[in-house]
């Protein structure tokens, strides 16, 4: 299978399991500005050279906060990297996702 076949899929199934998360609600409410718009933004779409150099001026300490913010502000702004970044940065959510709810329960 075509790498970016794989990559459509798996990034919409990581944004199915992060939208359907019972924790979601309260991890949103936990995030910073920036990062909540970062958060609203890649469930929708791939990510974009727009967003890595937005990522790139947010407040510091929003910045060594909010790990998510790193992935994409580190990022190569090659459109034909897009697919990749946005992988590894909803593989970070979901990640701080479960992580999160077990420290809410």
């Amino acid at each position: 299978m075509d790498s970016d076949i794989q990559n459509l899929i798996g990034n919409e199934w990581m944004r199915v399991q992060i939208q359907n998360h019972p924790q979601l609600p309260a991890f949103r409410a936990s995030l910073w500005p920036h990062a909540l718009e970062m958060l609203d933004i890649i469930l929708v779409q791939d990510l974009t050279a727009a967003q890595i150099y937005y990522c790139q001026s947010v407040p510091d300490e929003e910045w060594e906060e909010v790990q998510f913010l790193r992935i994409i502000g580190g990022g190569n702004p090659d459109p034909r990297k897009m697919p990749d970044l946005t992988s590894v940065t909803l593989c970070d959510i979901l990640f701080h996702l479960r992580e999160f709810s077990k420290t809410e329960k």
